[in-house]
C-alpha cells in the first residue's frame, strides 16, 4: 500500500508576536500560502493536517480550502518544544543535531520530536495523499528519520526558508523515497 505524505513548513511568521502558538503570518507569509494552493492545486488529497499552531494552519488552510477539506490539527504534530528561552541557540541546535537525544530540562530532543511525528503517521490510512502543515525542526526530524545523516543538512537549509515543502513516499507505512523541495 502506498501513500504520499507532503510535509510544509510554515510560511513567513511575525516574530514580534512572542507567543508560540498564536504566531502568524506576515503579510508576505499570508501570500506564499496562497502561492502554495496553486502549487498543489492538481494534487488530489485525502487530508490536509496541521500543527495546532497559528501559522502552521494558517499555511495549509487555502490549499484545504482550494480541495474542499477541512485542516485537521493535532498537538502530535508540533514543533520541538524548546526549555525556554535559548540565549545560546546556535550552540544548543549543533548540539541537538550531534546527540538526537539530547534536551536541556523542559525541551524536546531531535528524536522525540520524530518519535512524535512517526507515531501520527502510524495513525493514518495506509494509501492516499496527505498534506502536513509544520515545522523547521520537526520537518528535519523526518529527513534524520528516511536519510540518516541528512536532517541536520536540511534544518540548516531551512534557515531563513519558509513555505518549503517535501514528499514522502511511504510503501506498507516504510519510506521508500523522499523528494526534497530546494
Amino acid at each position: 500500500m502506498t501513500r504520499t505524505i507532503y510535509f510544509i513548513r510554515h510560511g513567513e511568521p511575525d516574530t514580534s508576536v512572542h507567543d508560540d502558538q498564536t504566531r502568524p503570518l506576515t503579510p508576505y507569509g499570508q501570500q506564499q500560502a496562497q502561492q502554495l494552493m496553486s502549487v498543489f492545486h492538481d494534487l488530489e488529497i485525502t487530508a490536509v493536517y496541521a500543527s495546532p499552531f497559528q501559522r502552521a494552519v494558517d499555511t495549509v488552510t487555502p490549499l484545504a480550502k482550494d480541495h474542499g477539506l477541512s485542516v485537521h490539527q493535532s498537538d502530535q504534530l508540533k514543533e520541538r518544544q524548546m526549555p525556554g528561552w535559548v540565549t545560546h541557540f546556535d550552540q544548543y541546535v549543533d548540539r541537538q543535531w550531534q546527540d538526537l537525544d539530547f534536551a536541556e530540562t523542559g525541551g524536546e530532543s531531535i528524536h522525540t520530536v520524530q518519535a512524535r511525528y512517526l507515531a501520527f503517521l502510524q495513525q493514518l490510512p495506509p494509501t492516499g495523499t496527505f498534506i502536513i502543515g509544520s515545522h523547521g525542526t520537526a520537518m528535519s526530524s523526518i529527513v534524520q528519520y528516511s536519510q540518516p545523516g541528512q536532517g541536520k543538512r536540511y534544518f540548516q537549509f531551512l534557515q531563513g526558508h519558509y513555505a518549503k515543502w517535501f514528499k514522502l513516499l511511504e510503501l506498507d507505512g516504510r519510506p521508500v523515497q523522499l523528494f526534497l523541495e530546494e
